[in-house]
This record gives C-alpha cells, sequence and structure tokens, in this order.
C-alpha cells in the first residue's frame, strides 16, 4: 500500500492540531457530546470565547472539524469519527507501550 506525500503532510498537521491538551478536549467534547456552537464550548471548556474560536479555526483548518452555518450560529462537529476513533485507539495503545517498554 502506497501513502501519497500529501496525505502524510496533511496528517501531520492534523496530529500537530490534536496535539494540543485544549484543542484535544475540544475534540473529545465534540465526539461524544455531538455538534456545538462556539458559545457551547467556550462554556464547556471554560475558555474565553475567542480562545474557543481560535483553537476551532485551528481544527477546522487541519481537517479535524466541520461547521455548519444555522441562521446566525455556526455549529462544530467531528469531521471523521472514523479518524477520530482511530487516533484515540492509537493513543491507548500507545499509552499501553509506554507503560510496557518505557518507550521514550
Amino acid at each position: 500500500m502506497s501513502i501519497q506525500n500529501e496525505t502524510f503532510e496533511r496528517f501531520t498537521v492534523l496530529l500537530k492540531a490534536v496535539a494540543d491538551p485544549t484543542r484535544r478536549g475540544i475534540v473529545f467534547l465534540l465526539r461524544h457530546g455531538g455538534e456545538k456552537t462556539v458559545n457551547d464550548i467556550s462554556k464547556e471548556m471554560q475558555l474565553a470565547q475567542p480562545a474557543a474560536s481560535q483553537q476551532l479555526r485551528i481544527l477546522k483548518d487541519a481537517g479535524a472539524l466541520t461547521a455548519r452555518k444555522d441562521g446566525q450560529y455556526v455549529y462544530y462537529a467531528v469531521a471523521s469519527r472514523r479518524v477520530c476513533d482511530a487516533l484515540t485507539a492509537f493513543l491507548v495503545i500507545y499509552q499501553k507501550e509506554l507503560k510496557n517498554k518505557e518507550i521514550r
């Protein structure tokens, strides 16, 4: 199976976006809580609205989230539940490996 360089580059952007704990929390919130507005996210994550907006823009630009406008509100959601679940599975496996083999 051949993976194109563009795929690696986009995957790297996605990984960098979700490497940040706040952004990871937003993705987790949306994965398990469904689509939400920036106001919902800022309240639940205890972030100022401008900070939440900035994090959402980074996640959207990285392809982690989608945005849907409905009237005056924009609703954010996880772009791919499968990718989100795969990243979570990867982290769980990696955490187990760290404990078992002391990966550095």
